[in-house]
């Protein structure tokens, strides 16, 4: 298992009621409440993604450089309903692109 799950575990435990589990076979999640704030990928070399927190989009472009690409992905269980909303607050916030899991649209695994 990569080293820095050792720094994101200590880091999130601290947070009060905050739970973790496997999912997704190499995802490490930790939960306030049953809602995920934190996912870490186990296994980098699969997926570059390491550490990925929830945040509002504000935030999230706030903290990252002026010059990253800012994508908005509905979750895939409840695209139907969300997507509309993504949308529209692309439409009033040209800087966020919308990013799709086309992969399941077409079902390929």
């Amino acid at each position: 298992m990569a080293s820095y799950i050792d720094w994101i575990r200590a880091f999130c435990l601290t947070l009060p009621h905050t739970t973790e589990d496997v999912q997704w076979e190499h995802d490490l999640l930790f939960r306030i409440a049953g809602k995920m704030f934190c996912v870490a990928n186990m296994e980098p070399e699969l997926v570059p993604t390491k550490i990925a927190f929830k945040c509002t989009p504000e935030k999230f472009a706030e903290l990252v450089s002026p010059e990253c690409k800012l994508y908005l992905q509905p979750e895939w269980s409840k695209a139907a309903t969300v997507t509309p909303g993504i949308i529209e607050y692309i439409k009033q916030h040209p800087q966020w692109e919308l990013s799709l899991q086309i992969h399941k649209y077409i079902n390929v695994p």
